[in-house]
């Protein structure tokens, strides 16, 4: 077995954030400008075609050079039409993670213009899940993006994007692609249909796929953090080479013997772990037969994601978009280094020195945010606000915790922040939606 770099370009830029339902994060000691509502249309398996409202918070319009500019997005609460298709599937089981970025532009405040994406990602246990709710969105912030230089330059306002990873699915060997997600058999595989069990088991919907060529392979490409083959084990059975990439170098190869004796039983749904604990993104897992005229078996593939974010589509895929034109947003970035030097009498006009651009300021520590006048509980099934009465909750790490309808804890974090010149990488937008 071998395991080579896991493509550091593919490393989480920062700490995610977790979401709740929540009062903007405002920094203390600045003043909130908030753009909308906005009316935006979701379109995608997340979305039932009814528009949300959206509004976007700058914590200042007029900034002093090396100040740092905070972008905040909130859906409105009672309009939330996000909500989980197929919420009983059994890709459910153990909840999923929900990963959202709001985009907006950036003109003339940044060397080039381009976005920035205020991004976050919580853990939505199962049973919220199975509720049949509207998704928790919440506030989801930039963190702190610093400006370098005085001037002029103004903000518009894009795109949500939304995408849900089950953190264990299952898929088999025949799904339909969904997404990023895709099958291809190379070779001269067949398919058996389970007539009757093995021992008290059947195949993962009761089918599998069988090759006895050597060199024949099958490639399953997802998007996760982990992925397994399920096949079996059977004394018609010989080696297997599992090999994942992430479409650019290998991540991680090694060889299975499926080889077991003829005096048992063929024991199907056998678990065999190709990769886990890899940065969030799209893989490919190749089965290759490395034993002539015995067969290699694919039965499914289990995936593991242990977060997410908006760099791949998700089978879950949601776009909004605002249904109108929005209106510019104008920043304006003063110097507060500007003072006249004294010159000689009758001499030249005296000059202004400017200080130097702040270009890497310390960021400041970010005390706790004041949490909102409490207001009267409310049971979480309500249906005129479906999400309960909650605090303004920003936490650090991948999972968050399950918000309750009276949660009050306040803490803060400095959350992800991606500034993308125009003509860089693109962050899964714009051929996903």
């Amino acid at each position: 077995m071998s395991r080579c770099g896991v493509g550091l370009r593919r490393a989480l830029a920062a700490t995610s954030v977790g979401l709740a339902t929540a009062a903007l994060v405002v920094v203390p000691g600045s003043t909130s400008h908030a753009a909308g509502p906005y009316w935006f249309q979701c379109a995608g398996p997340l979305a039932d075609g009814k528009n949300v409202a959206v509004t976007v918070s700058l914590s200042s319009k007029e900034l002093t050079l090396g100040e740092r500019l905070e972008v905040s997005w909130r859906l409105g609460e009672a309009q939330s039409p996000l909500k989980v298709p197929n919420h009983q599937d059994e890709r459910f089981d153990k909840g999923a993670h929900l990963a959202v970025t709001g985009r907006v532009e950036a003109h003339g405040l940044w060397t080039g213009e381009g976005t920035i994406d205020a991004t976050g990602t919580r853990l939505v246990d199962a049973a919220r899940i199975r509720d049949n709710a509207p998704l928790e969105f919440g506030t989801v912030d930039t963190g702190r993006v610093a400006v370098t230089a005085p001037g002029g330059g103004y903000i518009t306002v894009g795109s949500l994007i939304l995408d849900l990873a089950p953190v264990e699915s299952t898929y088999n060997d025949t799904f339909v692609s969904e997404g990023e997600f895709a099958l291809a058999y190379n070779g001269t595989w067949t398919r058996e249909n389970d007539s009757s069990p093995y021992g008290s088991e059947f195949h993962h919907d009761k089918d599998v796929s069988q090759v006895d060529v050597e060199g024949d392979s099958s490639e399953f490409t997802f998007v996760g953090t982990g992925v397994d083959l399920m096949s079996d084990l059977a004394s018609d059975m010989g080696k297997v080479e599992l090999k994942v990439d992430d479409f650019e170098q290998p991540v991680e190869t090694k060889t299975e013997d499926l080889y077991q004796s003829s005096t048992l039983t063929r024991k199907v749904k056998q678990i065999f772990p190709a990769a886990a604990n890899l940065p969030y993104g799209k893989y490919r897992l190749k089965v290759t037969n490395k034993t002539a005229e015995k067969y290699a078996r694919v039965d499914a593939f289990r995936v593991h994601a242990g977060t997410a974010n908006n760099l791949v589509a998700s089978p879950y895929r949601t776009v909004c978009k605002p249904v109108e034109a929005t209106p510019k947003i104008p920043i304006k970035v003063k110097d507060p280094g500007s003072t006249p030097t004294p010159g000689p009498t009758g001499g030249p006009s005296p000059t202004a020195t400017t200080t130097p651009p702040v270009t890497t300021p310390t960021p400041p520590v970010t005390p706790p945010v004041a949490p909102p006048a409490p207001e009267a509980p409310r049971s979480s099934r309500d249906t005129t606000s479906p999400w309960g009465s909650h605090s303004s909750v920003v936490v650090s790490g991948t999972e968050s915790p399950r918000p309750t309808a009276t949660a009050t804890a306040t803490v803060t974090a400095r959350p992800q922040v991606r500034v993308t010149p125009k003509g860089g990488a693109e962050t899964g937008e714009g051929h996903h939606e």
